[in-house]
């Protein structure tokens, strides 16, 4: 590990937890004001007023506000997230269940757009204006404005319905994970190649790339040793910020192709009123957002030595 950068990540992980707490307090108060009685909605429409009181105390709607916070934070900096008012089951056995899914798919959903993303748009930029590189901003384009679940529900009609080659929905298999996968990856892999090839384009401007060149260095070994290098520290930085995205924001395709990821858990969370899921489901994409962000800026002292973090 380089100097300095043990203490950086100590002290990023510190500060993490005052905005976590932030968050939490947040998601809260906010959960409050939303319509509807948790207590009436779990019992239905036919309960009676002493049901919804009993249940009420039951989940601890009856305490005032601050007695609720304070017992959900206490529980939080426990790692006790509370249990689920629909399933019954607590919620990190939930989340333990549901994440994992949703990890996986977008794991391969970033790894397929980052290294797809990055040859076309490396590739865009060495040949800047040809048949090439306008064939590649059409497909940019399209990619970023491609509503996601219609995009799913053509891959569906495609390869499911027409072909017959791959299930419309489910989990199990890898056969599976490709559709999910191929729709997540196409909005951040329109978005890492648009910013390859704009970074790629800047760099080989540079008089240290053009010198590289006059040295005799075939093109290749320019762009692999000098540019590219240079190039991909702001996009790392949408690689990490996509991949983010794609943990917490795959609630649609889940929805599409049936996956029991934690967007479906959220989404039936919030339907449910279920605010112990909701609450932590909230919290854990910030806790996200908070690790990739760090992961980041540790990679970027790995892709540019001048950057330091001992000072």
């Amino acid at each position: 590990m380089k100097k300095g950068l043990g203490k950086y990540v100590l002290i990023r992980l510190v500060g993490a937890v005052p905005l976590l707490l932030v968050v939490a307090v947040i998601v809260f108060v906010l959960l409050q004001y939303a319509p509807g009685d948790p207590a009436e909605l779990m019992l239905g429409m036919d309960a009676t007023p002493e049901n919804v009181a009993q249940m009420r105390v039951k989940m601890g709607l009856d305490k005032p506000l601050h007695v609720q916070l304070l017992r959900f934070l206490a529980g939080l900096l426990r790692g006790d997230l509370g249990t689920s008012w629909q399933s019954g089951r607590p919620v990190a056995e939930e989340i333990g269940r549901t994440l994992p899914v949703t990890a996986y798919v977008s794991f391969v959903a970033i790894v397929i757009s980052s290294v797809v993303g990055v040859l076309v748009g490396v590739l865009s930029a060495v040949r800047q204006y040809s048949l090439v590189d306008n064939i590649v901003r059409v497909v940019v384009l399209a990619g970023v404005s491609m509503p996601v679940f219609w995009l799913g529900l053509m891959l569906i009609v495609v390869f499911s319905g027409f072909l017959g080659v791959l299930p419309s929905s489910g989990w199990g298999t890898p056969k599976h994970l490709v559709l999910p996968a191929v729709t997540l990856a196409t909005y951040p892999l329109a978005m890492i190649t648009r910013l390859t090839r704009s970074s790629m384009l800047e760099v080989i401007r540079q008089d240290y790339v053009r010198t590289a060149r006059a040295k005799g260095l075939s093109m290749r070994a320019v762009i692999v040793h000098h540019a590219l290098q240079n190039a991909f520290i702001p996009v790392v930085t949408v690689i990490g910020i996509q991949f983010g995205v794609l943990l917490a924001g795959a609630v649609l395709t889940e929805s599409v192709f049936a996956i029991p990821g934690i967007g479906r858990l959220t989404v039936a969370a919030v339907f449910a009123r279920d605010y112990p899921v909701i609450r932590a489901s909230v919290v854990l994409t910030a806790a996200i957002f908070v690790l990739i962000n760090l992961l980041v800026d540790i990679s970027y002292t790995y892709l540019d030595p001048r950057i330091r973090y001992d000072n």
